[in-house]
């Protein structure tokens, strides 16, 4: 539902004298016992609801905090065919709530970083419209500390004031709150496990090999390059004969995984050696993943990504 307002200047103390009169409705309700009591509020107050909870998008957390007792313990009932309903105003309030109160997303990321492109994939997967926010690693930005105050890292994705951190964690976040679009993770509680585990695998070992491609020299580096092409090689074996690691579609190991394709060129231009000619399966499998949309607007300029890794290695000291 989209709401228009044409009033930007409701102030706080508006928004909670309303929220106030809300609960004063609630109050009048529980005192004189009015049937559907969850349609008359909502009904008495939804045109004011609508102007509030599109200019405040914390009114959920706020009503809840302040209000949850005194709206949760007040109950209805109403009796059809014999059968007895009770509901809490607290579950349908923060129901209305969540209908008509538009998403607000942000995603804080580095453009080339495939932490954040898997965040940015599973985005477009469920059609999610967000502002994307360049931040600068080396300078982090007072909304990144403050919305990821644990490990002050990207991505972090910001949910009507909420943040989730973790790309993993962010991807399966996504699926769960837009479910109405392109599932990621499977329904089946044992291969939803299987793609948990392999999706941990690619964080665990993937990414800390690759690395080592690219900021190490001499023995160091070939023994890197052997353990790649092995973890590549495992991969392979768990695609089988599928399009996609989601099957048919793609899924949430794909997601966790195909960013680092944009990362291959530089792979093998740092370690001299191709990954094609070792793996020809993960190649065309990544050659299908951006035949989608939301892969290939997804994914940047392997040449530019090389380019910034050699900015690293100069950084390092590997070069």
């Amino acid at each position: 539902m989209h709401l228009l307002t044409t009033n930007s200047e409701i102030s706080l103390s508006i928004f909670q004298e309303s929220l106030t009169g809300w609960c004063d409705v609630v109050e009048d309700i529980e005192r004189n016992k009015h049937e559907n009591a969850i349609w008359y509020l909502i009904a008495h107050w939804a045109v004011r609801a609508q102007h509030i909870f599109h200019l405040f998008i914390s009114a959920t957390s706020f009503c809840k905090d302040r209000y949850a007792i005194k709206i949760s313990t007040l109950h209805y009932q109403e009796n059809s065919h014999s059968e007895r309903r009770e509901r809490t105003i607290c579950d349908s309030v923060l129901l209305f709530f969540t209908a008509t109160m538009a998403d607000e997303v942000t995603l804080l990321d580095f453009w080339a970083s495939p932490f954040g492109i898997r965040v940015r994939i599973a985005l477009a997967e469920k059609g999610v419209k967000y502002e994307y926010s360049e931040q600068n690693l080396r300078d982090k930005s007072a909304l990144l500390l403050q919305m990821n105050p644990v490990y002050k890292k990207i991505p972090t994705l910001i949910h009507n004031g909420r943040s989730v951190c973790e790309s993993l964690i962010i991807v399966q976040y996504v699926d769960d709150a837009w479910k109405g679009k392109a599932p990621l993770l499977p329904s089946d509680p044992y291969q939803r496990a299987q793609s948990r585990f392999w999706a941990d695998f690619i964080d665990k070992k993937v990414f800390e090999i690759t690395k080592k491609i690219w900021t190490t020299k001499g023995e160091e580096l070939e023994g890197a390059k052997k353990d790649f092409i092995e973890c590549l090689k495992l991969l392979e074996g768990e695609l089988g004969d599928k399009p996609y690691y989601g099957g048919e579609n793609l899924g949430y190991v794909d997601v966790a995984f195909v960013p680092f394709y944009c990362w291959f060129y530089a792979y093998e231009t740092c370690g001299s050696f191709s990954i094609e000619a070792e793996c020809p399966k993960i190649i065309a499998w990544a050659k299908r993943c951006m035949q989608k949309e939301s892969v290939s607007r997804s994914l940047e300029d392997p040449k530019k990504v090389y380019e910034f890794v050699l900015e690293l290695r100069k950084r390092f000291g590997v070069d």
